[in-house]
């Protein structure tokens, strides 16, 4: 409804609007454009009617439209998750293709390492080799050389290994554990505690966490007595 003050302003604006038109007679008015007060308010009323018609229309399409809007809002982030789950799954399994890859290699590359480190052990005890080569300096240098550059391989190998997280597992002294240790020999011996790691005869590594190569170990087992 049209509030009771508007509606007496309009009809005092539409009042003056009449007063103000000329006073001739000759004038002809086209009754189709006359319009009383009774008809401009219910046409006024139609217009209020088809105003609301058209709100609520309006309001239904915008709710309508934020359903949308929702949807295609879980979509896009069901979409995200997916993409992301498959870029995690792919990135798993290059990773996995990786270190299938490179496990054979660090293992040859261990044994290229034992197989250095005991003959850098060997020339670096070139004294022992006789006592006559002491008189021989030019052996002794070469031997030297030798040696250094042995050593020299060993140090860049342990630095490639480091490159792809390797590292030696430390056994000495440590419980005897299965799942790092593999024993090769016992020794009883008295003052050590029994199942006590005495001996490192080959080196174990860890790679990421997970074993690499056990360590070969000699294990202290001190015997029950009847």
């Amino acid at each position: 409804m049209i509030n009771y003050t508007i509606k007496q302003k309009i009809i005092e604006e539409f009042s003056e609007f009449i007063e103000t038109l000329p006073e001739n007679s000759d004038i002809e008015i086209d009754p189709i454009d006359t319009v009383d007060l009774f008809t401009l308010y219910k046409e006024f009323s139609v217009l209020k009617g088809e105003i609301k018609q058209e709100s609520r229309q309006f309001k239904t399409a915008l709710e309508s439209f934020k359903g949308v809007f929702k949807t295609l809002e879980k979509s896009q982030e069901t979409l995200s998750r997916e993409l992301e789950e498959r870029r995690q799954e792919h990135q798993n399994e290059i990773l996995k293709e990786r270190e299938q890859f490179l496990k054979p290699v660090l293992s040859d590359l261990l044994e290229i390492r034992d197989k250095l480190e005991a003959a850098t052990s060997f020339t670096k005890d070139y004294k022992s080799f006789s006592f006559m080569m002491r008189f021989f300096t030019k052996i002794k240098k070469f031997i030297e050389k030798i040696n250094q550059g042995q050593l020299m391989t060993l140090r860049y190998i342990d630095y490639i290994l480091s490159l792809h997280d390797v590292k030696r597992i430390n056994v000495l002294g440590k419980s005897f554990n299965p799942k790092f240790m593999k024993v090769i020999s016992v020794e009883s011996k008295n003052d050590a505690p029994n199942g006590i790691v005495i001996e490192e005869i080959r080196k174990g590594f860890l790679w990421k966490e997970s074993v690499l190569r056990v360590a070969d170990v000699k294990v202290n087992k001190i015997e029950e007595e009847i």
